[in-house]
């Protein structure tokens, strides 16, 4: 995807990314991050970009894409130049497609490496 924001996330962190959402709690939890932390401009890009102008839509961190809740209208590919997708554009909360070269917030997502540990206990 050629936002430019994808490589800030990749460079703040190793598996950074826009981030990806997969569920409504997961988009209200997002919505409630960008309420918080900057209420003047509700729009933030998220990790979403329709591969290849097919008008399936998949995610920077290469996640399933199980989850849309989209602005009535969109995706709409307008001009056949939006390919990214933005949250709360004109409805809070809804996604929109979006010009990716367009400027505007973000957030970055980061996988967390887990590490199982196992013991046995030999008697």
């Amino acid at each position: 995807v050629a936002l430019p924001v994808q490589y800030n996330c990749r460079n703040q962190a190793p598996g950074g990314h826009l981030v990806s959402v997969h569920n409504s709690e997961a988009n209200d939890d997002l919505l409630c991050i960008v309420i918080r932390f900057n209420p003047q401009n509700l729009r933030i890009w998220i990790g979403g970009f329709e591969f290849f102008q097919s008008g399936r839509f998949i995610w920077t961190d290469g996640s399933s894409w199980n989850y849309q809740t989209w602005t009535p209208g969109e995706p709409n590919n307008w001009n056949s130049r939006e390919d990214c997708v933005e949250m709360n554009f004109n409805h809070v909360g809804k996604w929109n497609d979006l010009a990716c070269h367009d400027k505007q917030n973000y957030i970055c997502g980061f996988k967390v490496k887990t590490t199982l540990t196992q013991t046995l206990g030999l008697d």
